[in-house]
């Protein structure tokens, strides 16, 4: 039998979310990004360094280093060029655990639809997850074949 008892919240922290606000066929555009797992920041899971992708992190193309050519989450602080709003691709649908461990993957990512902003995120200059900001969502709405709504 299922647990549902309270307490047990960081379930959700670590599993697949659903982070559009119209989930309609044809209100959403999904395209195929490479994700590379050099760069991947690095989080502390259960005491163990994990690299997660969560579905809703904001993607971006870093512009030099190992991953050139490949989508990372978008980082401030970042110098590889993953930290300019210039460089999003999009918004992560799927979720990738121990695999950015090992190697790079292939993820949806949403190009065009209409996503709710307070679950999606970016990644402060350590790598941790945080709220997308406004400015990102300025960007992400306002880029050439981009066109992500939030709510």
């Amino acid at each position: 039998m299922p647990d549902f008892k309270s307490g047990r919240e960081d379930y959700a922290n670590h599993g697949k979310r659903q982070i559009l606000r119209s989930a309609q066929p044809g209100s959403y555009t999904i395209v195929s990004k490479t994700i590379g797992h050099t760069t991947f920041p690095v989080e502390e899971i259960d005491g163990f360094d994990q690299k997660v992708l969560q579905e809703g992190e904001v993607l971006a193309a870093p512009t030099s280093g190992d991953d050139l050519g490949k989508n990372v989450p978008f980082q401030l602080g970042a110098t590889d060029g993953r930290q300019d709003v210039a460089n999003l691709v999009g918004v992560c649908k799927d979720y990738f655990g121990w695999e950015l461990m090992e190697r790079d993957v292939e993820a949806g990512v949403l190009t065009r639809g209409q996503l709710v902003q307070k679950w999606c995120t970016i990644r402060d200059a350590d790598g941790n997850r945080v709220e997308l900001t406004n400015a990102v969502a300025d960007a992400l709405r306002g880029k050439k074949n981009l066109d992500v709504l939030f709510y």
